[in-house]
C-alpha cells in the first residue's frame, strides 16, 4: 500500500467515524 492508498484509507476511517458520530447525535435528538 503506497502513500496515496494510506491517505485514502485514513480519510475513509475519519469519514466513517464522523458519520457514526453524526448518526449517534441524531439518534439522541430524535429520542
Amino acid at each position: 500500500m503506497g502513500l496515496r492508498g494510506l491517505g485514502q484509507w485514513t480519510l475513509k476511517q475519519a469519514t466513517d467515524k464522523y458519520n457514526n458520530l453524526l448518526a449517534t447525535c441524531r439518534d439522541d435528538y430524535a429520542s
